[in-house]
């Protein structure tokens, strides 16, 4: 998976660094969206369902196949270099559906532990990381959405950190176990308590 998620934080730095708010609000109201999909799927077939709409898993076992990563590569190139950056949004999103089982695995495994960066290794290189995506049961549904001026509006299980933006901060993720909150699911309801300590000078 490793280069698969190097692959996704190139795309989005390129997408990222060439377009600005008009674009995603442009992109969100066009006409003919289906002109992307079936670009995307005329040439990585691998990423549907055979003879459906449907996107499929990507996990371990699929990713292994050089022949998807290969196709995926060719198609950001081509994108790139017809400045079709419309496509290659759709191409994100895709990927970004296609690995909902993968984050939720990531989350699980990772639980407990503690990482700097991204899933991505070039995240120093790119100074993007990308990271799964916790879907808060608090959260608006459409997440601020409404406003469809960044990229992240439009991934729902990746989540991005940009270090260009974020300058000299040093992100650290910390991931809890998936049975932290276990009483407070059960209850229905989670208390939280904020204490502050202040040194006087």
């Amino acid at each position: 998976m490793d280069e698969l998620y190097n692959l996704i934080a190139e795309m989005i730095t390129y997408l990222v660094s060439i377009t600005d708010r008009e674009f995603f609000k442009r992109y969100n109201s066009r006409t003919l969206p289906e002109r992307e999909q079936n670009t995307i799927r005329a040439n990585v077939q691998e990423l549907f369902e055979e003879e459906t709409e449907y996107f499929c898993e990507l996990n371990n076992k699929k990713v292994k196949e050089r022949k998807l990563l290969e196709k995926v590569k060719i198609l950001f190139l081509n994108c790139k270099d017809q400045g079709d950056c419309r496509c290659l949004l759709r191409l994100l999103e895709i990927l970004d559906s296609a690995l909902e089982q993968q984050m939720l695995w990531e989350m699980e495994s990772m639980g407990g532990y503690t990482l700097e960066g991204g899933l991505n290794s070039n995240w120093k290189v790119l100074k993007l990381g990308i990271v799964p995506r916790y879907i808060c049961h608090w959260e608006r549904g459409h997440r601020g959405s409404q406003h469809y001026e960044r990229i992240d509006n439009f991934l729902r299980n990746i989540l991005i950190i940009n270090y260009n933006a974020l300058e000299d901060l040093r992100v650290i993720n910390h991931f809890l176990p998936t049975d932290t909150f276990w009483t407070a699911e059960q209850r229905g309801s989670l208390s939280v308590a904020d204490s502050i300590w202040r040194k006087c000078i």
